[in-house]
């Protein structure tokens, strides 16, 4: 069973530390003092990062706070007003909102609408793994071994970033990982633990001479990661790797972007080709008679996916009868949104996977997993579902085009999503 923490609150649109906050270190002094003096609060300094030129910080008295603001009347109106969109007009205020609220509004009363940058400090998921964008429906089946072409030589450098490996003969020698990004558990397997395994496997297929660096940021059900250890590690990859594979995402009750994935994105979109799964949220309808914001929709922007920096990819379901050139029709679990920029088959992949019994797992918003029941693997290799492994396809694609004489990594990056239009049915 996954475990998060009592302080994390986890609600219909994803999850956050409830005391916890990621400030801009520009401002970190301003809106320390601001803090103190407005509400009370003398924050503690959790970590500082320079890469990301932020700081994540803890509010202890929070409650405290909270409670002398809601003697204002109009005040938590105020605050109440400003989150109707995402969650009703008779939703409470929760104590972090409302004093950032409050906090906000000092501010832009002071420096005429200007505020400082700050943001809330999230959870993020393994798409795969999701219980937000549709994930754990598509169960990993016993598929016959394929071959992993050879390497003939050093390729492009693909960065994995995902659980932790598990190790595979036909991924020998084919990559760099630290210890602790390598899984030494014991059978019955968790499925989602041989999630990075997967991924490696379907990367190396479309790019047998890519150079993989693997490191592990979601736990062996896939799900909840501190949203600041991912953009930290995220930021580790500059400068050793050119492509950067992400099956990973969050999404957020106003739709707006994480504060410390956008500074890790900004940082590294220059340096190599972003790559990450859209999610698997392509089924789930909205309820009429919820507020707009209410619950994941088909519709929900999923986070690192939807930024333009990034290339978001959708998974398509192939006809093998139609021939290699056919472009498939949408999977039904790929969502069909204007920022997804790529897709490619999705549905079916075969790739290297676990050999002996795996627990069936499907976790939920309270960081529990639900067993349905163990599957025996007998090949090595499973057959999986998914935008995941259809993003780590077009990472293989890409690191593999970029190969070619006279192809740099941007014409690829341009080539491969030109070539990999996603359908809009």
């Amino acid at each position: 069973m996954s475990q998060i923490p009592e302080n994390v609150y986890r609600g219909p649109l994803g999850a956050w530390w409830q005391d916890q906050i990621v400030v801009d270190l520009r401002h970190a002094d301003l809106v320390r003092e601001r803090l103190a003096k407005v509400a009370g609060i003398a924050w503690r300094e959790l970590e500082v990062s320079t890469a990301l030129d932020l700081v994540l910080v803890e509010l202890p008295g929070l409650a405290e706070a909270a409670g002398a603001f809601r003697t204002d009347p109009a005040l938590v109106e105020a605050a109440k007003a400003s989150r109707s969109l995402a969650f009703g007009p008779d939703a409470p205020v929760p104590d972090l909102d409302l004093v950032l609220f409050a906090l906000r509004k000092n501010f832009s009363d002071e420096y005429e609408g200007w505020t400082p940058t700050w943001g809330k400090h999230r959870l993020l998921d393994g798409v795969a793994g999701s219980p937000y964008t549709g994930g754990g429906d598509e169960q990993p089946e016993q598929a016959d071994a394929v071959a992993i072409p050879e390497a003939t030589g050093e390729g492009v450098r693909v960065g994995v970033l995902d659980t932790r490996l598990a190790e595979h003969p036909s991924l020998d020698g084919r990559y760099r990982a630290p210890k602790s990004a390598i899984f030494y558990g014991a059978e019955p397997y968790p499925s989602l633990a041989g999630h990075s395994m997967f991924i490696c496997g379907a990367i190396l297929q479309e790019a047998p001479d890519a150079r993989l660096v693997v490191r592990s940021v979601l736990d062996d059900n896939g799900v909840t990661v501190s949203s600041w250890d991912v953009a930290v590690a995220m930021m580790g990859f500059l400068g050793e790797v050119e492509v950067l594979n992400m099956s990973f995402g969050c999404v957020t009750a106003d739709h707006s972007p994480p504060l410390v994935l956008t500074r890790a994105v900004e940082r590294l979109a220059g340096s190599m080709v972003l790559v990450a799964a859209a999610g698997n949220h392509g089924r789930l309808k909205a309820r009429p008679d919820l507020p707009r914001f209410a619950e994941v929709t088909a519709g929900t922007p999923v986070w690192p996916a939807a930024y333009d920096e990034v290339i978001a990819v959708g998974a398509t379901e192939d006809d093998p009868s139609a021939g290699p050139s056919a472009s498939g029709a949408k999977a039904d679990f790929s969502p069909n949104l204007p920022w997804v920029d790529a897709a490619v088959d999705g549905v079916g992949v075969v790739s290297t996977y676990f050999t002996g019994e795996v627990e069936l797992i499907k976790p939920d918003r309270e960081g529990a997993v639900t067993s349905l029941g163990t599957r025996t693997f007998g090949t090595g290799f499973a057959r999986w579902s998914g935008t995941s492994f259809a993003a780590a396809r077009i990472s293989g694609k890409i690191a593999r085009r970029a190969e070619e004489p006279g192809i740099d990594l941007r014409t690829a990056r341009a080539q491969v999503v030109a070539e990999h239009r996603p359908p809009t049915k």
